[in-house]
């Protein structure tokens, strides 16, 4: 959320836009929740993550945190009211990362 759009000249000369910043979220065979984020900008973007219980299978009252899947960043998610966590991160231009939620 946050992240706007962009746009374009398609070759016939019509403008295409569409949201700067895509993403995915799945479960993997082993039961492993993963979230790919891509930004198609050619500007770093910051995304404001917002999830709920479809996402994450946690307490009440839990924190919980993404880690990209090199293992190198962590973001933590704070719980909020109503069954939902927030936390945010930057994407550089032009780049995609797979996060696994813990």
């Amino acid at each position: 959320e946050g992240a706007g759009t962009v746009s374009w000249r398609d070759g016939k000369n019509t403008l295409q836009t569409q949201p700067a910043v895509l993403s995915s979220a799945w479960r993997t065979p082993t039961d492993a929740r993963k979230i790919a984020i891509v930004n198609i900008a050619d500007e770093e973007r910051t995304v404001q993550l917002k999830m709920d219980r479809r996402h994450i299978d946690k307490g009440e009252n839990q924190n919980c945190q993404l880690t990209s899947e090199d293992g190198k960043s962590k973001i933590e998610l704070i719980r909020e009211e109503g069954g939902r966590w927030r936390g945010s991160l930057k994407l550089a231009p032009r780049s995609a990362q797979v996060w696994i939620l813990q």
